[in-house]
């Protein structure tokens, strides 16, 4: 525990846990770091309760590799954004927070296609009840399996929002199998989807799948 980063972001953030002025932070990280955000957003709660604080009241920007269930649990007034990519279960019960996870500019000028690379593990955003989360690239299998009010956006990967029960997901340009399935209220919205099962077993209190080009 005397490891976590979440050490250096509590002690960087203190205007805003004493005082709700905003802060901006800017760190590196690595796959070491688990459960980033965890620990910073158990201060937020237990000082302002489930409200937490004004949205992006803390920001922090990081580079790197985020290890897995980056931004677990991340409380509303946090947001996390990271240049490069993330381990498995980031997001993970995401609470109001907000998480960014995209490639920098010069790996984009060298060629790299996030719409062809994997830039997020699987499970992101297990379990999520609010908060956003935007992925450029190639997200992992099970996407916002269980999300029940977080909005999360994602390029391509594998099945998805699996028992979705509230929320918006947007998915683009998936070639995934099960898009959807058991999903029940909200909307999932895919952009070229050609899933085998997209949107299948919606029940419950009426969800809605968009699709957008082929599907």
């Amino acid at each position: 525990m005397d490891m976590a980063k979440d050490n250096e972001f509590i002690e960087l953030s203190k205007d805003a846990l004493e005082s709700g002025r905003p802060v901006v932070l800017e760190s590196s990280i690595t796959n070491l770091n688990r459960t980033a955000g965890t620990m910073l957003s158990y201060e937020v709660s237990s000082r302002f309760g489930e409200d937490g604080l004004p949205d992006e009241t803390i920001h922090i920007k990081l580079k790197g590799h985020a290890g897995q269930s980056f931004g677990f649990t991340l409380a509303k007034g946090i947001f996390m954004d990271v240049e490069g990519d993330a381990n498995d279960g980031t997001g993970k019960g995401l609470s109001g927070g907000k998480i960014a996870v995209y490639p920098s500019k010069d790996v984009i000028a060298q060629g790299f296609v996030p719409e062809d690379n994997v830039i997020v593990g699987n499970v992101a955003c297990f379990g999520a009840t609010s908060g956003k989360a935007f992925f450029r690239g190639i997200g992992g299998e099970r996407f916002c399996v269980r999300n029940s009010g977080a909005l999360a956006v994602v390029a391509i990967g594998g099945p998805r929002c699996r028992v979705y029960d509230g929320g918006l997901s947007g998915v683009s340009g998936s070639d995934g199998e099960k898009l959807c399935s058991g999903h029940e209220r909200r909307y999932c919205l895919h952009l070229r989807s050609r899933g085998k099962i997209s949107g299948a077993v919606q029940h419950g209190t009426g969800g809605t799948v968009r699709r957008g080009g082929y599907g």
